[in-house]
């Protein structure tokens, strides 16, 4: 697990826009950077056994015999050595013979081969005519034909495919060399089964990333000064993110920016006042107005707590769904993000009325919905304003390179409903 402060989370989706002239950065971008040099020289000074082998030998070969070697040599008939070598002159002995053929040198044959495949891929689905002159394209195109040059080469002919399930010997652990050779190798496998998962699991990892493009928005709105809305982070908190994937989502419930304190101004003057709390749907059973809403499939919760006297009962809660739209045209049209819009609305109000009639303790005194949309398509954000029938729809761009545009939007967005809210 890694901890990353969130005013980074804002510095890395700016640095990913300025790479929108590049391909998208991927593992096999990482170890072009990192191999390219250091695996020809691999490959030329490869490690290499010395293996002993009993086999038939010329008598004039032999310099070293063991117990089963001297114990046919008894078997045989005659009374001299010649005799017993016989016409062909040859009796078993040790043979000794250089090998390549050992664990890491296998894991090196089959990393070139997965680099080799990996290079293609990325060059046929991510490089393209577009980016096939830019530096990362050309980078990747150079890396995949040294890795097939090198898989090709005489040493390496006779080793033989890695055992599944064998483990690291000390040259992969301890030798600099086959060091970096395996721990890129194993990143590789990891990220091929991640991407496998991913497919099953895309609806999660979409939600991964609205919370990651909310929090963010909201860290971002602490550094403007905006002249009706006004947030101020009262505790700092960082990102804890997964090495690997579980069920489509990195991020771990609970490193959530926050809480705010959010004031409304009119004319530089605070009109009212209250704490803005940051709740994931997995933790939404601990908190006690989250845990309400369980049942609306929200995957975030963004609960406020008015701090004016008399107020603090007053609860009001915004509800964020990521719809997972990437791989449809329909929601490009505007009718279609408003019919979104009108669905969550209604599920709101239902939801609502369920909760009055039993009259729960705590319930919040308002509830907005906010549908986040990813596009494939589109490179422009667009959005569906809050009425008295409809729930914000906003439809954002879903490639990493334009973020900062989902970012910066959303932005807005909040600002807004936050504002209506207070």
């Amino acid at each position: 697990q890694d901890r990353i402060p969130w005013a980074f989370i804002i510095d890395f989706i700016n640095d990913l826009s300025s790479e929108r002239n590049e391909p998208r950065r991927a593992l096999i971008v990482g170890i072009a950077e990192k191999m390219r040099a250091s695996l020809p020289i691999i490959v030329a000074a490869l490690r290499k056994i010395l293996h002993r082998e009993r086999r038939l030998m010329p008598i004039n070969r032999i310099s070293e015999m063991d117990g089963a070697c001297l114990k046919h040599y008894i078997q045989q008939p005659g009374r001299t050595t010649a005799e017993k070598a016989g016409s062909r002159q040859c009796l078993l002995g040790i043979a000794r013979y250089e090998s390549y053929n050992v664990q890491e040198n296998r894991i090196l044959k089959d990393f070139l081969n997965r680099c080799t495949r990996e290079s293609r891929r990325y060059v046929q689905t991510e490089v393209g005519e577009r980016f096939a002159n830019t530096k990362r394209g050309e980078a990747v195109q150079k890396f995949g034909a040294l890795c097939w040059s090198l898989y090709r080469d005489p040493l390496l002919r006779n080793i033989s495919r890695p055992i599944p399930g064998t483990p690291p010997n000390y040259a992969l652990l301890n030798d600099p060399r086959y060091v970096e050779i395996w721990k890129w190798y194993r990143r590789l496998l990891r990220r091929e089964d991640d991407e496998d998962s991913l497919w099953d699991w895309q609806s999660r990892t979409w939600a991964d990333i609205v919370r990651l493009l909310i929090g963010a928005s909201l860290v971002k709105l602490t550094k403007e000064n905006n002249p009706n809305l006004k947030v101020e982070a009262i505790a700092e908190a960082a990102l804890r993110v997964r090495h690997y994937q579980f069920q489509g989502s990195r991020i771990w419930a609970g490193t959530e920016p926050g809480p705010f304190l959010v004031k409304k101004l009119e004319n530089g003057v605070t009109k009212s006042r209250a704490v803005l709390e940051i709740v994931h749907s997995e933790q939404a059973f601990e908190h006690p107005t989250a845990g309400m809403l369980g049942q609306t499939g929200g995957h975030l919760f963004l609960v406020l707590h008015p701090l004016e006297k008399g107020a603090e009962e007053r609860k009001k809660v915004l509800i964020v769904w990521a719809l997972n739209s990437s791989g449809t045209k329909r929601v490009t049209s505007q009718d279609e993000l408003e019919r979104i819009g009108r669905s969550a609305r209604q599920g709101i109000n239902l939801h609502h009325r369920s909760l009055s009639f039993y009259r729960l303790e705590g319930l919040p005194e308002r509830m907005d919905g906010a549908v986040v949309c990813g596009d494939l398509f589109e490179v422009e954000p667009d959005a569906v304003f809050a009425d008295n029938e409809t729930a914000t729809v906003l439809r954002v761009p879903a490639k990493p390179e334009r973020w900062k545009t989902s970012l910066d939007w959303i932005a807005v967005v909040l600002e807004e409903i936050l504002g209506g809210l207070l």
